[in-house]
């Protein structure tokens, strides 16, 4: 260029000199776009680097949410395993509970020699015969049995003899009833047998059977010589009401009778009060 311009050639070197500047922009917009393109990498580099380690957290993140899960879920497992196992816990003590309820509940209704309900247990159910029955108008028939001289059995042949003929004598009972009855010990040698449904003839008639049953009983197994016979007194709803005081009062006077007539017979209070005299109205 300074050649040209001292030869005065000044087009020439305008030439040489916007030539020389086109070269140097050149150079340095390759120079830039270098530059541009370096940091666009790296930026570039940055923004994957960015995303990596949101990738990451984002993993992090979804591993222990995994982990929370896990332990929770173990948690939940356990809880129920717990509460499953108290459920079970608490299942057999309430069975534990009830078999005890029911084991001193049989002891306190059912009389240990024979195996018939006790006097209150007896009571109890009567009463609620006797309120069903008197809904629906169905008659009840009440008899006292008492056995005929057992407290010479007992001091003539010992009270293990006497508790042979109490079971035997019961055993009886139930073998000859072609009904449902239910029979409860009193006290001593005495229960009550009750009869729902049935007429008062065919209680008599049942208690008949029962009677000479007890009469023809085989009493070699008692490893003692006697014969054991039974009185009965009966009452029924039809003269006594749904009352069970006077069906028991009804059938005790009906027992009385029958002691007194000789034993070994059955007596209803219904004959009892026919032969009683009725008194006049002046």
């Amino acid at each position: 260029m300074s050649i040209y311009v001292k030869r005065n050639d000044m087009q020439s070197a305008y030439a040489a000199l916007k030539a020389k500047a086109d070269i140097e922009q050149s150079l340095y917009n390759e120079k830039l776009a270098k530059q541009v393109a370096y940091y666009r990498a790296i930026h570039e580099n940055l923004v994957q680097e960015l995303e990596i380690e949101r990738l990451n957290q984002s993993n992090d993140l979804l591993a222990l949410e995994n982990q929370l899960a896990a332990e929770t879920t173990k948690k939940q497992q356990l809880m129920m395993l717990l509460i499953l196992t108290l459920l079970l816990f608490l299942g057999a003590w309430s069975y534990k509970i009830k078999r005890k309820h029911d084991y001193f509940k049989e002891v306190a209704e059912i009389d240990h020699l024979t195996q018939v309900y006790t006097r209150k247990a007896f009571e109890e159910r009567m009463r609620d015969l006797l309120d069903n029955n008197s809904a629906k108008h169905e008659p009840v028939n009440l008899a006292i049995m008492d056995l005929d001289h057992f407290k010479y059995v007992n001091d003539e042949h010992g009270h293990l003899v006497g508790d042979w003929v109490l079971k035997q004598a019961i055993l009886t009972c139930e073998d000859v009833a072609d009904q449902d009855i239910m029979i409860a010990r009193l006290g001593g040698e005495e229960f009550a047998i009750v009869s729902p449904g049935i007429e008062p003839c065919q209680m008599i008639d049942l208690m008949n059977k029962m009677r000479v049953a007890i009469e023809m009983m085989d009493c070699a197994e008692s490893g003692a010589e006697l014969t054991v016979t039974a009185s009965f007194g009966v009452s029924h709803s039809g003269l006594s009401g749904y009352n069970i005081s006077m069906l028991l009062t009804h059938a005790d006077l009906a027992l009385f009778e029958a002691k007194n007539n000789g034993r070994n017979r059955v007596v209803s209070y219904q004959s009892v009060m026919a032969k009683t005299p009725v008194a006049k109205i002046s």
